[in-house]
């Protein structure tokens, strides 16, 4: 399918450049992370991703424990928070519907450095972690 986007003049250019900015109608997903992705890849990961809804305060990963799903919210939030010299939690990210919790599966690092909780309950896609890394190495040149 045809990529649908605009140009839009660049300012204090006198030229004729463009930059092409995608119309949300070429969006394809309500996770920008995902819409961003080239298209293969983007079909690749949607099609092993399942829906779910993330709970307040479910905790979705614990630090030095093997990452289990990838999630992608859609209308939800992450916290990663982190102990440091037995302080309370600390948070240190926030993933909302711009980013994936479970990124350091593109380093080839499968266990999560973070403490992963569901500060804003609500809509995400989600994949296992074996089926992501597969994707990701398939995507490789």
């Amino acid at each position: 399918m045809p990529s649908r986007s605009r140009p839009v003049p660049l300012a204090g250019l006198t030229t004729n450049w463009s930059v092409h900015v995608p119309s949300i109608q070429s969006i394809p997903t309500a996770n920008l992370l995902l819409a961003g992705l080239p298209f293969r890849l983007r079909q690749r990961l949607i099609a092993g991703c399942e829906s779910v809804d993330l709970v307040f305060a479910e905790v979705l990963a614990e630090p030095n424990e093997p990452i289990r799903y990838v999630y992608f919210p859609t209308e939800s939030f992450i916290s990663l928070t982190t102990q440091i010299d037995g302080s309370p939690a600390l948070e240190v990210g926030l993933i909302g519907n711009e980013g994936m919790l479970g990124a350091s599966l593109i380093l080839g690092v499968a266990v999560s450095p973070l403490h992963a909780l569901v500060q804003g309950a609500g809509p995400a896609s989600r994949r296992s972690t074996v089926n992501t890394s597969r994707a990701l190495r398939c995507n490789r040149p």
